[in-house]
């Protein structure tokens, strides 16, 4: 157990865990790029105005990809992540149908679409601690977020199945229009969440990264298969 936790120590500062934390994050705007693309996509085959919103989103959120490879710091690599996800979400937001000033809030929100991501990602972090702290690894050790946070191994761990795994089903909860059961929807989001993702997808790469912890090797994070868009 000493030899994990004083692994897990030295691997948040040195190059191999930045490079770790450099490739989740990648790996995350890519995500987001991919994603966008399959309603770009849908836009453009309904001929709708948003295409050419989506289209300029998904072009930023694409140069963030470029600028992530070149961050020298942990602090750049956050920087490329932030102006990715603000772009990713007001292309949400469109594809969302939400009102003009929508923006993405975290804590204490007042809106639908929000409360419902905030379920989507409290499970699958929740799913993530459960998966790591089976593998060993100590969860308020991490390489990328601050050690401030409550469990940031998992934090860091999450980033890259946010959209394929969360965002990917609750967007269409939004986007089609239709009134959406609020009362419920905690239970339909899990439910559909757990359907999407296989614990063993996380056990999997999980036992990918305390291989890299405890050798020093390079950690590629998880590459999503979108298929084309």
């Amino acid at each position: 157990m000493s030899k994990i936790l004083n692994n897990q120590i030295v691997f948040g500062g040195s190059e191999t865990g930045f490079q770790a934390a450099k490739n989740i994050i990648f790996q995350k705007i890519r995500n987001c790029y991919h994603l966008l693309g399959q309603y770009e996509a849908s836009a453009r085959r309904s001929r709708s105005d948003a295409e050419k919103i989506i289209k300029d989103c998904r072009i930023d959120v694409y140069r963030e990809l470029e600028r992530v490879l070149k961050a020298k710091n942990r602090r750049e690599i956050m920087l490329s992540e932030a102006r990715a996800s603000r772009r990713y979400w007001q292309a949400l937001s469109l594809i969302c149908h939400t009102e003009k000033y929508w923006t993405r809030t975290q804590k204490h929100p007042d809106d639908l679409l929000n409360k419902t991501i905030n379920i989507g990602y409290h499970w699958l972090r929740v799913l993530c601690e459960q998966i790591l702290k089976e593998t060993g690894l100590f969860l308020d050790i991490g390489f990328l977020h601050s050690n401030n946070l409550t469990s940031p191994l998992a934090y860091d761990f999450m980033e890259q199945f946010r959209q394929p795994f969360v965002d990917k089903i609750i967007i269409p909860l939004f986007s089609r229009k239709r009134k959406v059961d609020e009362e419920n929807i905690a239970k339909i989001v899990i439910a559909k969440c757990v359907k999407n993702l296989s614990p063993k997808l996380l056990n999997k790469e999980a036992r990918i990264l305390k291989n890299s912890i405890l050798h020093q090797i390079q950690y590629n994070g998880y590459k999503h298969k979108w298929g084309h868009n």
